[in-house]
């Protein structure tokens, strides 16, 4: 059996030897902007880098209310996907601050972002995820933001509730209540089963079939739950309320093929009291 480092290792490798024809054609002809990351470092998923930076920032903007001189928490900022389009909004004294448990992701962001733009900080935090980080040396249920309480006016979390187990993303809630100011917003994204959700999710239109029931979420692999996360639309309302989070909405995603969605993952937004 493989251990954990070593999985991740050969992940590492799999990934550079995917895309480093493609990055060395574009280092060749000159055709990455100096904001883009490599590839290799850029695999997100599906879509394209920028575009989907530039789409969630309209929706911290229009639906999340984000000013240009708030305090920014970003949960699992990868290489700067979300950071990116955000430089140009961000005036000073406002600060971005953005974790993630992929190192090179963060050595990446620290050093290309932070050097022309020091109110953009990016830390490494060791946090186990079997699925992105599985010889992580914390758990994720007891992790504390790297961020005082109560500092931060807009926190954010994309595509990371839909890779964590029930405990964590109970602790999560708890670290963004307790980070936020009063009166502050956040914007974090779910795969959740409602009415129609619920009743597609084994159709060809969804893009992940949640048939695993776990302890408080569900599993679209039996064994490696991290690659998909899904909660019940009630247990989401109701982990907010525990933590003194005022839900402001939820905007349905198109992952079940629901049509005319805002976005591919559900959006949703809440206040702090």
């Amino acid at each position: 059996m493989l251990t954990a480092r070593l999985r991740t290792s050969l992940d590492s490798l799999r990934l550079w030897l995917r895309y480093a024809p493609g990055d060395a054609l574009d280092s060749l002809l000159g055709r990455r902007a100096a904001l883009v990351p490599p590839r290799r470092l850029a695999y997100v998923g599906p879509g394209d880098f920028a575009y989907l930076g530039q789409e969630f920032r309209r929706y911290f903007v229009e639906l999340g209310g984000l000013q240009p001189g708030d305090r920014v928490l970003d949960i699992g900022c990868g290489v700067g996907r979300m950071a990116i389009p955000l430089i140009d909004y961000l005036e000073p004294p406002a600060r971005f601050d953005g974790f993630d448990v992929s190192r090179r992701m963060i050595h990446w962001c620290q050093e290309h972002i932070t050097p022309e733009h020091p109110n953009f900080v990016f830390e490494w935090t060791d946090v186990y995820n079997r699925q992105y980080n599985p010889g992580g040396s914390i758990d994720p249920g007891a992790f504390r933001f790297p961020v005082d309480d109560g500092s931060k006016d807009f926190v954010f979390a994309t595509s990371v509730f839909t890779h964590m187990r029930a405990p964590g993303v109970e602790h999560y809630m708890a670290e963004i209540a307790r980070t936020l100011a009063p009166g502050g917003t956040c914007l974090v994204t779910f795969f959740i089963l409602d009415e129609v959700s619920r009743a597609h999710r084994q159709s060809d239109a969804s893009a992940h079939h949640f048939v695993h029931e776990q302890d408080g979420y569900y599993s679209a692999h039996q064994v490696r739950h991290e690659i998909a996360v899904a909660f019940d639309e009630a247990e989401v309302k109701a982990m907010l309320v525990r933590h003194g989070l005022m839900l402001k909405s939820i905007e349905p995603g198109g992952w079940s093929g629901r049509r005319g969605a805002l976005s591919a993952q559900d959006l949703v937004i809440a206040q702090r009291g």
